[in-house]
């Protein structure tokens, strides 16, 4: 097989370090060891969910989570009560993507 495509990747020293530690292990060069983690890798369908409702919630949420540290940075004023209503709120959510996904996971994939 002639190799003509070039792929980058960028890593930090650690990643990379990992990496040749990960190849060097199976005595495989860096390219050889990332060829082979691709050919053996399985795809999995993404679950179908409502992430644009989620999106949107979550956008919600974090925004006033980002308030409320902007407050305590700028003005060393900490909002207990939208912070605390944020959590609430994100601790009504999860359950909520949870179940969700549980359904996703059950239902049979094409």
């Amino acid at each position: 097989m002639k190799l003509t495509k070039t792929l980058y990747c960028y890593l930090d020293d650690e990643e990379l370090k990992e990496l040749d530690s990960d190849a060097a292990s199976l005595r495989l060069t860096r390219s050889e060891f990332v060829r082979k983690q691709i050919r053996e890798s399985k795809m999995i369908p993404t679950p179908k969910m409502n992430y644009a409702t989620y999106t949107l919630t979550l956008k919600s949420i974090l925004d006033r989570v980002k308030s409320v540290a902007d407050r305590l940075w700028h003005k060393v004023v900490f909002d207990v009560p939208m912070l605390r209503e944020a959590l609430r709120d994100i601790e009504e959510l999860m359950p909520k993507i949870e179940k969700e996904l549980k359904q996703c996971e059950q239902e049979p994939t094409e």
